[in-house]
């Protein structure tokens, strides 16, 4: 070690971003190891997983009308021949694969539904609370509630284009809100 610098990134910053990225590996493996096989019931991965990599990462139990896994078992396979045996475009996501349900499988129907309402991180929601609770603090005494979430709406999905005219246009539609004045001119 031939001075202070490569003293540090030797025994102080390597071990640490070493540390640092193996706890990531094993957080996100084990949050993900279980929901991924879900994938499967998207028919664009039909031969990605195999029946029983799906049966193991049901853990929606209760959630699931059938009687056994034998039954789940059953309609998984229907499932998989159904779309194996399709020529059309396969759907891509959960959403658009709920498009093309059937009646004929209840117990995909609600596994999808499950998988396409799990988020991968909770990145969306903490932003939402973050942003609610700025707003909230910054105009706490002169706020009703409908002005708090029409104002986090805009400051969360900032992303959506407003048209200022538009705006405006419903504004002055709604009822009106002119001072009466007095005339102070004959005092």
């Amino acid at each position: 070690m031939s001075n202070p610098e490569d003293w540090f990134r030797i025994t102080i910053y390597i071990p640490f971003i070493d540390h640092f990225i193996t706890e990531l590996n094993s957080r996100f493996n084990d949050i993900f190891k279980d929901i991924i096989p879900l994938e499967g019931l998207i028919p664009a991965n039909n031969n990605k997983y195999k029946t029983e990599e799906i049966l193991k990462s049901l853990m929606y139990d209760e959630d699931i009308p059938a009687n056994s896994h034998l039954e789940i078992q059953a309609e998984l396979e229907l499932w998989k021949t159904k779309w194996a045996n399709t020529e059309n475009p396969k759907p891509q996501t959960a959403v658009e694969t709920l498009l093309h349900y059937k009646v004929f499988y209840p117990n995909i129907k609600i596994l999808l539904q499950i998988f396409a309402t799990i988020t991968i991180t909770s990145e969306t929601a903490e932003r939402s609370f973050s942003s609610l609770g700025i707003l909230n603090n910054y105009m706490r005494s002169s706020m009703t509630e409908d002005r708090l979430n029409g104002l986090a709406v805009l400051h969360i999905h900032k992303e959506i284009p407003i048209d200022i005219d538009d705006v405006i246009n419903i504004f002055s539609r709604q009822k009106q809100r002119r001072m009466k004045t007095e005339d102070w001119s004959k005092d």
